[in-house]
């Protein structure tokens, strides 16, 4: 399935307006009684005069009666009214996936600086080990006690064995 975007909904809204203004001016013309000139008051270049019977129009095209060029400016008007609502939702649902991809922006930038100190003290830690001297090592010293502590273990448990023996 295809998805639409907000360019398909702009070539519509481009499309419906000049459906509008023709509709427009085409009911201005048709709606003219008699020989009476009528022109658009907020653009007084657009005029119109109605044609007599067997009078040639200055343009080639179609007339439409004013009953039709009313429909088409309804039509057109139903038309801009869709739009305009079809667009607002898409705006706001595009509004919606920007605001979801700043948010997760946002967490990849804590993640990231998270992951970052914590690479940052294990470098230390890591640089701490390497400045320290082999017999200052934690570690070490724990081996030794351990070693120590079973070597001290088995001495005794040998020694009482030995004290056992002789005393037989």
């Amino acid at each position: 399935m295809r998805h639409v975007t907000w360019k398909d909904y702009l070539g519509s809204a481009g499309l419906i307006l000049g459906l509008m203004l023709a509709g427009l001016l085409l009911a201005l013309c048709s709606i003219a009684h008699g020989a009476e000139k009528v022109c658009d008051p907020e653009n007084p270049e657009h005029c119109s005069q109605p044609l007599l019977q067997d009078e040639k129009a200055p343009f080639a095209g179609q007339l439409l009666t004013t009953k039709l060029a009313i429909d088409q400016a309804t039509k057109a008007h139903d038309c801009e009214a869709v739009t305009e609502m079809v667009v607002g939702e898409a705006q706001d649902s595009l509004q919606l996936k920007l605001d979801r991809e700043i948010a997760l922006r946002a967490i990849d930038l804590r993640t990231a600086a998270a992951r970052e100190e914590v690479l940052r003290k294990a470098a230390e830690r890591a640089q701490e080990a390497a400045e320290r001297a082999w017999w200052e090592s934690p570690t070490l010293w724990y081996v030794l006690g351990v070693f120590t502590g079973v070597a001290a273990t088995v001495g005794a448990v040998y020694a009482g064995v030995e004290i056992t023996k002789a005393n037989r």
